[in-house]
């Protein structure tokens, strides 16, 4: 198996986490470990005010999978810019990126 398909067994259910900009929402995305053996998961990323992200379990055993929380709760009513996140995949050094979009209301795409 080559490097690409080894990093390919670590994956996760969606890279786009949607938010509301102005309301308290909140996403969730799945990570998978189909790797023989065992995968740690860590965060990295920016911070972002109002948001917080945990991780339900950050050690992963072959076909198990763990659950990223995103939880925000807006300081403000203001529109604000997407940002990203970074899961590192150790001891493969694989980075996935997630990408999150804080959704407008209606009346303010207008």
């Amino acid at each position: 198996m080559d490097g690409k398909a080894i990093l390919n067994r670590v994956s996760a259910s969606k890279r786009d986490v949607v938010l509301k900009c102005c309301e308290n929402s909140s996403d969730t995305v799945e990570f998978t470990n189909g790797m023989e053996g065992m995968v740690s998961l860590r965060l990295e990323t920016s911070p972002v005010v109002g948001l917080d992200m945990k991780l339900d379990r950050t050690e992963l055993k072959q076909g198990e999978t763990a659950k990223l929380f995103f939880t925000y709760a807006p300081p403000t009513k203001q529109a604000k810019p997407n940002a990203v996140t970074i899961v590192r995949v150790e001891p493969i050094g694989l980075k996935i990126p997630l990408y999150l979009s804080f959704a407008l209301p209606p009346e303010i795409q207008k």
